[in-house]
């Protein structure tokens, strides 16, 4: 969020994995000085530790046959360690509710100011202008956080119902002010999380949650109608999301999974493609068939099993007592940034690969004391 010009404020690479391994001696140390993890470990812990040695494996052989680090997938396995010292801390209930206290104060404030900046952006500047005031793609991908602190906001405990509107009012229209596909994309979820959650923060509110979705479920079918209407005049002005250099590297990658279908590539080679025609040379937008073309349909199934298994445990959150709200958070986490992963190169990116493993770390470890019934 630091860094929303990728121009990462003088700082190199090796400099902006400084996070990752302070985080990974600590959970390091943690495990030196016998930490009992509560609710025990998992499938799915295995299984995503899978992927994470697939990655080391894949990106220290490459590294170690061109001498490259940073066209290799070692990058990329270096942020997935942050998985294990995460999962660590969310086995511990006491270090996890205060982590997760600060944690939800950090998103919301970043992602308010993120709004505040979008706004501004496209209002200064001719209105959907697409280099927004000379800053191009101005969080881009950084939007995945919008949805959690809309979560945050919506199910914490201040008193003041206005001031929680506003908030979410502003974190909503930050999403659509990013004029991104995924900045949308992100909108829908958002909204969908609101209305499935109307009523979870006051039970009082249960008579009249059938009312409350009535209510959304008509404006909604009318915003769709008056989208459809008004579509035709803005559709010169909508954000094309590179479509021909996406489709190309889409293309590519799937070709490359029907070539090694089983194990893929096995994370071995580089994460980059050369655009024919074009001086690009970047990576294929889209973590999903990333990981088909190089891990293959064991790597693919090893990593999205877990996802879909937290998914279906949702339920089981209601075990859980001190941190269920911010529980609630980082599963929306892990679900908003998927819906970017889907689109866009978030694995790569240390800033926002960071959050990802540690979001996963975190969710594995509350999916396995939510299983066990752990406080």
């Amino acid at each position: 969020m630091a860094d929303p010009t990728d121009q990462a404020l003088g700082l190199s690479t090796t400099q902006q994995f400084i996070p990752v391994a302070i985080a990974l001696l600590a959970g390091l140390f943690s495990v030196a000085t016998g930490l009992k993890a509560q609710g025990g470990l998992t499938w799915q812990d295995f299984a995503f530790s899978l992927v994470i040695l697939m990655m080391v494996l894949g990106g220290v052989g490459t590294v170690l046959q061109t001498g490259d680090l940073t066209d290799s997938f070692a990058r990329l396995s270096f942020i997935a360690l942050i998985f294990f010292p995460f999962r660590i801390l969310a086995s511990q209930p006491d270090e996890l509710h205060w982590f997760l206290r600060r944690f939800s104060v950090w998103i919301v404030g970043v992602s308010i100011l993120m709004s505040l900046q979008l706004i501004y952006w496209q209002v200064v500047g001719p209105f959907f202008e697409p280099r927004r005031s000379g800053i191009y793609h101005i969080f881009h991908e950084e939007v995945f956080l919008l949805p959690v602190a809309v979560m945050i906001v919506h199910l914490s405990k201040h008193r003041s119902a206005c001031l929680r509107a506003a908030a979410i009012l502003l974190l909503l229209a930050g999403t659509l002010f990013s004029f991104k596909n995924t900045g949308f994309l992100v909108f829908v979820l958002a909204a969908l999380l609101l209305f499935c959650t109307a009523s979870t923060r006051d039970t009082k509110m249960s008579r009249k949650f059938t009312m409350i979705r009535a209510i959304v479920g008509f404006y909604a079918v009318l915003a769709v109608a008056a989208l459809l209407v008004l579509l035709p005049f803005f559709r010169d002005q909508l954000p094309g999301g590179s479509t021909l250099v996406r489709f190309y590297t889409y293309g590519l990658r799937w070709e490359q999974f029907l070539d090694a279908p089983l194990f893929g590539f096995g994370f071995w080679g580089t994460p980059l493609i050369s655009v024919p025609n074009t001086n690009l040379i970047i990576p294929s937008h889209s973590d999903f068939l990333d990981l088909l073309a190089f891990g293959g349909l064991v790597g693919a199934l090893a990593y999205l099993l877990p996802l879909i298994s937290f998914l279906l445990s949702f339920r089981r959150l209601d075990r859980l007592q001190e941190e269920r709200v911010a529980a609630l958070a980082i599963y929306t986490l892990v679900a908003a940034i998927h819906v970017v992963w889907l689109f866009n190169p978030v694995w790569l990116q240390p800033k926002m690969g960071v959050l990802l493993w540690a979001g996963l770390g975190l969710l594995a470890g509350i999916h396995s004391r939510a299983r066990h019934g752990s406080p």
